[in-house]
C-alpha cells in the first residue's frame, strides 16, 4: 500500500507540523489604544453616508430598465437565453 498518499498518513503528517503554541496562549494584555482604534474603526458617520447618498441619487440615470431586464429575464424569471 501507498503510505504517501494514504489519508491516515497525510492526517498523521499534518499532526506533526502543528506548532506548541502554548507559550503565548493565554497572554492577551488590554491595549486600550487598540480598543480606541477598532471603536474608532466601527464608527459609523451619519452625516458622511448621508452626503454619500445624495451623491448617488443626483446621478443621472443611465440605463431605465429593470434589473430584471437588465440581466436577460422575461416575465416568469426564466432567462430569455436559456430558451
Amino acid at each position: 500500500m501507498d503510505t504517501e498518499n494514504h489519508p491516515e498518513q497525510v492526517l498523521n503528517d499534518r499532526q506533526r507540523r502543528k506548532r506548541d503554541l502554548s507559550d503565548i496562549a493565554g497572554a492577551w494584555r488590554e491595549d486600550p489604544a487598540f480598543d480606541n482604534a477598532v471603536a474608532a474603526q466601527d464608527a459609523v458617520d451619519a452625516h458622511q453616508i448621508a452626503d454619500i447618498l445624495r451623491s448617488v441619487d443626483a446621478m443621472s440615470t443611465l440605463d431605465d430598465r429593470s434589473p430584471d431586464e437588465v440581466l436577460g429575464y422575461d416575465e416568469p424569471g426564466v432567462p430569455r437565453s436559456s430558451r
